[in-house]
């Protein structure tokens, strides 16, 4: 769908997926008390769900977006396909098992300081990702944008694309830190209550900020130039 330049229709079965899994994050693990199990449960449950509506989008759609899927499709290889999803897939398989092994040594290291560190890792991660969903969205509908003018030949709206694009998430950064710096037992108490968890916000807050801003703003004028 992105590649057809539609950003829109994605951004809402991310944000289906988003705030299901943490609505029922919630209620398996806080209210049912069903413990890893529950977010192993909720996340599966979101994402399929997610899966489903885009599937049938896709299948109602089929004949605007010239959709069709045959057997034989799967049964030969484009060479000259292979080889640029070649060239370009090796690299991003090394950056993103490079994130990934970095995150095990990572975790490995937060694990050490004990059980409330390690559950309180978990907690942020959850609204580092409210964060990460927003400025992807803007960052996916401000790529198509230029996409387009480029290929329209309108350079000069590109730079004000990633202007746009760095406002907005730059706002949403600096409402996100508010937010978090002035209600932190609030934000970090809906997801859980015990003491232990939450003495650690304080020391957290100005990380978060950093997060905030890391993830929304260099990365929207990254993605558009």
């Amino acid at each position: 769908m992105r590649g057809l330049s539609d950003s829109r229709h994605p951004f809402i079965f991310i944000s289906i997926a988003s705030v299901m899994n943490i609505i029922l994050d919630i209620v398996f693990v806080a209210g049912l008390s069903m413990g890893a199990g529950g977010a192993a449960a909720a996340t599966v449950i979101s994402q399929s769900v997610s899966f489903i509506f885009s599937v049938i989008f896709l299948y109602r759609s089929r004949e605007k977006l010239e959709f069709e899927i045959h057997k034989k499709d799967f049964m030969h290889i484009n060479k000259a396909m292979f080889g640029d999803l070649t060239k370009l897939g090796i690299p991003m398989a090394i950056k993103s098992a490079s994130i990934h092994f970095s995150k095990l040594f990572v975790n490995l290291w937060i694990n050490s300081y004990g059980v409330a560190v390690s559950a309180f890792a978990g907690v942020a991660n959850k609204i580092n990702s409210i964060s990460n969903l927003m400025s992807n969205a803007l960052n996916m509908a401000g790529s198509s944008m230029v996409r387009q003018n480029i290929g329209a030949k309108t350079y000069k709206r590109v730079p004000k694309i990633a202007l746009t694009i760095s406002g907005v998430t730059l706002s949403i950064a600096a409402i996100m830190s508010i937010l978090i710096c002035s209600f932190p037992n609030q934000i970090f108490g809906i997801f859980s209550k015990e003491e232990g968890i939450l003495s650690i916000a304080e020391e957290y807050l100005p990380v978060a900020v950093i997060i905030f801003f890391c993830k929304c703003v260099p990365c929207s004028r990254q993605r558009c130039h």
